[in-house]
Order: structure tokens, then sequence, then C-alpha cells
């Protein structure tokens, strides 16, 4: 599939499941702070303030799309794939949970990830001669996930006290990253149904690219 990061229409897949699930993170983080088992005072205002921080970002997201040069807006957007589904259920479920506290398991890794896969998007970014202004939500997250890793690890110390919270903790870190791996490894399976001309879900980026093409000859 060494393909697929060299095609433009496989980061446009990756990004349309990033819009889906960047909708929903304020959402959910917002319930955290609703559910009537967080008693926290301190969890809650970081459970609303971090719900506000994240509202909107799914557009970078779009912006990204469009950037790369294929045109679709939020009604058009390729439909979720079944992992990046799963983990959206999921993240709503544990945020409606008995114990809510569980829930920063995600926020935990996912704020922390950036200074892993530098490398990797530098080197992807360079491999398809993409440009920062083409790539926002990652590069405008390499700054402002410094801050909220901080804020995440802070209120782990201060919320977290019980072997079950870390139990839950950990179960919630290993759920979600193994289903945003899932969800690389079903954009390269739509990719590879779209490089085949078997993909309904994901045709508007073939089509789009197609049409391009026939333009500038």
């Amino acid at each position: 599939m060494d393909a697929a990061f060299k095609d433009k229409r496989s980061v446009a897949i990756y990004l349309s499941q990033v819009y889906h699930y960047a909708v929903h993170t304020p959402r959910h983080q917002a319930l955290v702070g609703v559910n009537m088992n967080n008693n926290n005072f301190q969890y809650m205002h970081y459970c609303f303030e971090h719900a506000m921080e994240e509202t909107g970002h799914e557009l970078m997201a779009l912006k990204d799309i469009n950037a790369l040069g294929f045109n679709v807006t939020a009604d058009t957007m390729p439909p979720p794939l079944p992992s990046t589904q799963l983990l959206i259920s999921f993240l709503y479920n544990e945020a409606r949970s008995e114990n809510p506290i569980h829930h920063l398991g995600y926020g935990f890794w996912s704020e922390n990830a950036c200074p892993f896969i530098n490398d990797f998007m530098t080197n992807l970014m360079e491999s398809m001669g993409l440009e920062k202004d083409q790539m926002t939500f990652y590069s405008g997250h390499v700054t402002l996930d410094e801050s909220h890793a901080k804020e995440v690890r802070e209120i782990i110390k201060k919320v977290v006290k019980t072997e079950e919270d870390w139990n839950g903790l950990k179960r919630v870190i290993k759920i979600t990253f193994d289903l945003t791996i899932g969800i690389v490894k079903d954009m390269l399976d739509a990719y590879k149904e779209l490089v085949d001309n078997n993909s309904e879900d994901f045709s508007i980026y073939t089509e789009y690219s197609r049409m391009n093409e026939e333009q500038t000859v």
C-alpha cells in the first residue's frame, strides 16, 4: 500500500474520518461534565473548558480536504468508516458511564500523540508535496496539544484515586488506541476499493480528481 502514502485521496479519506470524530469530541466531552456521577468540580470545569476548546475543529479537517483539491462540504462528506463509528460510540458510552473518570484515558494518549508521529507526518507531507496550509488539522494541533497534554496530566493527578479508576483509565487508553489504529486500517481498505473503482462512499474523491485532470488537459 505504498501508493496510498503518495496519493492525496488516501489523506482525504483519513481526513473525512477526522472530521467525523472531531464533530463529536466536544459533545461527548461535555457529556462527561454533566454526568451526575461526576461530582468533582475541578473535573467538571476541565470537561466544559476542554469541550469549548475542541468546538469547531472538524472545520479544519474540512478545510484541509478542500485544500488538497477536492470539493467537499459537510453535506457531501463521505460517511464514517466502521472503526470511526465504533470510536465515537464508545466515547459516548464512557461519557455516560458510572465512572466518567475513565473517559480521561482517551485524552491522555491522544493529546500526547503528536511527538510520536511528527517524523511520519513530516515524511508524508514531503512525499506528497503538501504545505502546512493543506494540513492545518495536524499542524494546528502540534502546538495546541502541548497545552492540552499538560492539562490532562494535571487533572488525572487530581481525580484518579482508586485502583478501579486506574484500571478503567488504562482500559479506555487501550480500546481507543486500538480503534484509532483500526481507522487507519479501514482507510487503507477504503483507498484500495477506491483505486479499484469499487467504492461508492468515497467516489467523490475520484470524480473530483478526474474533473481536475480534464480541466488541465
